[in-house]
């Protein structure tokens, strides 16, 4: 963060997805050890957490000149959830011929990195190369909290905090 920070001109930009909307976190599992474990989620939790973090960030660094912005690509045709058994897997399977490219979904991506950043919301989540609204639990500043602090719970041992 520190060498981020030095440039004067820090972004970060992270890949969500629409799935966050599905999110249904237990910030007491994280790690799945009680309940058992379900790969679309786990994507839904992780992609919620990318928005999250991206406020997160935002609110403690925006002052010192950050800016980050999180994002959903499209459905892209690539290999993920290829390996997904189940109703998950099938459905990404049946609705493939309707995804679009992973040149298409890089597009929002590069119209992030790209555009003056004082002409776009600082935090926001994008879609299509727009700004549009997340979810509730996507703007809790209660959730951004708890995941801030269980982040550095988890990654205690590797970090100097």
């Amino acid at each position: 963060m520190p060498i981020l920070l030095k440039s004067g001109h820090s972004r970060i930009i992270n890949v969500s997805s629409e799935a966050h909307r599905t999110a249904k976190v237990n910030f007491e599992d994280l790690q799945y050890q009680q309940k058992s474990y379900n790969s679309f989620i786990a994507y839904s939790n992780a992609k919620l957490f990318n928005i999250l973090f991206t406020k997160s960030l935002v609110e403690k660094y925006e002052e010192k000149g950050l800016k980050s912005f999180s994002l959903h690509p499209g459905v892209v045709k690539t290999n993920f959830a290829k390996e997904n058994a189940g109703i998950f897997g099938f459905f990404w399977i049946l609705g493939s011929p309707f995804m679009i490219t992973p040149a298409q979904g890089a597009q929002t991506s590069i119209f992030l990195a790209k555009i003056n950043s004082k002409e776009i919301p600082n935090g926001g989540y994008f879609k299509k190369s727009k700004a549009v609204k997340p979810s509730t639990a996507g703007n809790s500043k209660r959730m951004r909290d708890i995941l801030w602090q269980k982040s550095e719970e988890l990654l205690k041992p590797w970090l100097k905090i």
